[in-house]
């Protein structure tokens, strides 16, 4: 089944003046982009150009912003980064939140109207902020000299210095180059400006940024998240770019039919004419390189997946030109914390935070508000690709309506909106009364059908399950992408009932190869490997005290050489019992015993026994004779060095999950000693007792009476 690191930030308040923090990466690593965004950059500053209220009580700041300086003028035109940031402030809204939406354009054409983003903030009741001209654009590079870049074709020229200055075994002598890095720090740097200003301006405390953005933005977006704290959630829109070595090798497959360069196909070096900047470069065909394994660790947010661990909402277009529509499979279940997912059915790469996308302003709307104290929280719903085709979405909200989206193309597995056309349907579908729904679409004969649920609901929030292709095959005959995680198999959990103190040994068995130990859990609680052998993993779990009574609960997790992740939840197998046996009704027979004799112990005990139990008199073993509905019954024979007086019964009662009590019992039963041996009697009463016998004798006997007479 398919289912669905840490930084340190000093922020002191310095009004007009670098903000400075401290970044580090909570991974086992930092990257260039960590030590870019941690250097201290005096160029950093910010002025209000002007202000303007809006709605009943709203504020806008406009700033102008020096984010960083990029490189020198002996590499680019423009290494000092500017740009208008717009701070929208509605009279009600949370005082520590702010919305920033990274936006694009061009430092050499007018700004973005704030109006409409003002509007948004008035809808929302949140501060809202936009930051312009991510990346400072148009570009022009020296040595060698480029005609004026901008977008993908600045970021591809700085990709491309990269990976050639790149040297095997050595450290990247420029590491700066990735036009990403910078377009990072001008999103940390106008957080900066943001705080500081709304500080000096109104008295707010900004702690927390939902940080938006679509395409460059969106990776933008994933990156600034990666290295800032104050992030605490992201709106990254058509940026399916995570994981970025199987995404470009799955896209060349699947449009590997197609001419490798055709104008009618919109083909470029056997990829997509939208990815171009970067195909004419090798990019994307370098990835694999270790200079391009280099690159990927520094602007691939894959690398950084465990620190992203904030709420998400992945906006998605099923027609991108730059991207496939089912590249969701190769990252979402490797990312941490709440993540959602919305498609827009017959978009394109257009997608935006803006007027002219309103499905997606209501998705944000909803995104946002869960954030607020009281705020009405996120549906909770989940998805997985089933191994027989289907899709299955579980969802713990009842949602007013789900729906099947697909659509079918043949001769090439390709949705682009400009080749396929608008192709998506919908149709209503039904779940089973409990919240959960599956689609199952008939593997096509020819062609591809791609598919997905989505789900509204009544708060206007609309969610997606990721998007699945049929069958998951290239027309080029390469080898699918495996995108399964491993299953687990329980092979023995020994013993079956524990308690506490007992070690329990769990055997695991793989049915393929992890990229590592996999984890498992009892109860919740870690447990330590004690042996591998190939696939087989045998883990040892000691119980404690606190684990609670009854059924256990094993998990076990991990994952196979492409990152897939698997797990397994195995339940009732083993029981978990600390409490430990009480012993009741104890009794003695006889309660007085001399040595030689033998003495019946009984009681009754809360739970059956092991044969481990036992009872000792004067710390001398009993005998164990018989058990009868939990009353245990011990025989004892007196011995003569037992000491006149009370006994000192010990009882030692072991349940069947290996716990322990004992009892001490000292009056139930009195040892009395031997009798002592007769003493001779006096001489007088012997003469009296033979005197005695001799009368009764000459009295009782006949004859004697008969000759007395004569």
């Amino acid at each position: 089944m398919f289912f669905c690191r840490c930084r340190i930030f000093m922020h002191p308040v310095l009004f007009c003046l670098p903000f400075l923090f401290l970044v580090c990466a909570s991974a086992a690593f930092a990257t260039a982009l960590d030590d870019y965004i941690a250097q201290e950059d005096p160029s950093y500053g910010w002025t209000i150009d002007s202000t303007s209220a809006f709605g009943s009580g709203g504020m806008v700041y406009n700033l102008d912003l020096t984010s960083q300086t990029w490189r020198s003028g002996a590499d680019v035109n423009r290494s000092v980064w500017q740009h208008r940031l717009n701070i929208a402030v509605p009279q009600y809204r949370p005082s520590d939140l702010v919305l920033l939406i990274v936006e694009g354009g061009s430092n050499t054409s007018t700004p973005l109207d704030i109006t409409e983003y003002a509007y948004i903030s008035s809808m929302l009741g949140c501060t809202v902020a936009l930051l312009q001209t991510v990346p400072n654009q148009p570009l022009r590079f020296y040595n060698p000299a480029t005609t004026s870049l901008y977008e993908d074709n600045a970021i591809g020229h700085t990709y491309d210095k990269y990976l050639n200055a790149f040297v095997e075994g050595e450290p990247h002598p420029d590491p700066t180059w990735p036009l990403l890095l910078p377009m990072v720090k001008s999103a940390v740097r106008a957080m900066d400006a943001i705080q500081e200003c709304l500080a000096q301006e109104s008295s707010m405390n900004i702690t927390r940024f939902i940080v938006g953005g679509a395409s460059k933005r969106g990776w933008t977006t994933w990156l600034t998240a990666a290295v800032d704290d104050r992030v605490v959630g992201i709106i990254p829109i058509v940026i399916d770019i995570l994981n970025m070595d199987r995404q470009m090798a799955h896209h060349k497959n699947a449009y590997a039919t197609y001419p490798a360069t055709s104008s009618t196909y919109y083909m470029y070096n056997g990829y997509s004419t939208a990815i171009r900047p970067y195909t004419e470069r090798q990019v994307f065909d370098r990835l694999e390189t270790p200079a391009g394994e280099s690159l990927r660790d520094i602007v691939d947010p894959y690398y950084y997946r465990d620190r992203l661990t904030m709420p998400k909402l992945i906006i998605n277009s099923t027609g991108d030109q730059f991207f496939l529509p089912d590249g969701i499979k190769f990252y979402f279940n490797q990312l941490p914390g709440k993540n959602y997912v919305y498609y827009l059915p017959n978009t394109d790469h257009s997608l935006g935070i803006d007027a002219d996308n309103l499905d997606v302003i209501m998705g944000l709307l909803n995104f946002v508000r869960s954030f607020y104290p009281g705020g009405t929280p996120m549906p909770e719903m989940n998805w997985s690709f089933e191994r027989d085709g289907s899709i299955r979405v579980v969802s713990e909200d009842e949602p007013y309506q789900a729906r099947l989206w697909q659509a079918h193309v043949d001769g090439h597995r390709d949705f682009r909106l400009r080749t396929a056309g608008a192709i998506w349907q919908e149709s209503a579908l039904d779940g089973d009364g409990s919240g959960t729904y599956i689609a199952a679409v008939p593997e096509p004969e020819s062609g591809w059908t791609g598919f997905f649920i989505q789900l509204d609901y009544e708060s206007g929030m609309s969610l997606c399950s990721g998007l699945r292709v049929l069958p998951d095959v290239y027309g080029n005959g390469a080898e699918p992408p495996d995108v399964y995680g491993p299953e687990f198999a329980l092979v023995s959990a020994l013993p079956v009932l524990a308690g506490s103190g007992v070690e329990v040994f769990i055997a695991v068995q793989a049915s393929e190869t992890l990229s590592g130990i996999p984890t498992l859990e009892v109860n919740g609680n870690p447990v330590s490997l004690a042996q591998q052998e190939n696939s087989l993993y045998t883990f040892s779990y000691t119980v404690g005290d606190s684990d609670a009574n009854g059924d256990a609960r094993i998990v076990c997790r991990g994952e196979d050489a492409w990152d897939n992740p698997g797990m397994a939840v195995f339940e009732g197998v083993c029981a978990i019992d600390t409490v430990p046996p009480e012993c009741a009704s104890v009794t003695v027979e006889p309660a007085f015993a001399r040595p030689g004799d033998l003495v019946t112990i009984r009681f009754e005990a809360s739970e059956p026994l092991l044969p481990t139990s036992r009872v000792t008199v004067n710390e001398r073993i009993a005998s164990r004779l018989v058990d009868k509905d939990m009353t245990y019954t011990y025989i004892y024979t007196v011995s003569e060095l037992d000491t006149a007086g009370p006994a000192s019964i010990d009882i030692t009662l072991v349940d069947m999950a290996g716990n322990t009590a004992d009892f001490h019992n000292e009056q139930a039963l009195e040892i009395t000693g031997a009798l002592p041996l007769a003493a001779p009697l006096p001489l007088f009463l012997l003469l009296v007792l033979a005197g005695a016998v001799s009368l009764w004798r000459w009295k009782t006997v006949p004859w004697r009476k008969s000759a007395i007479g004569r």
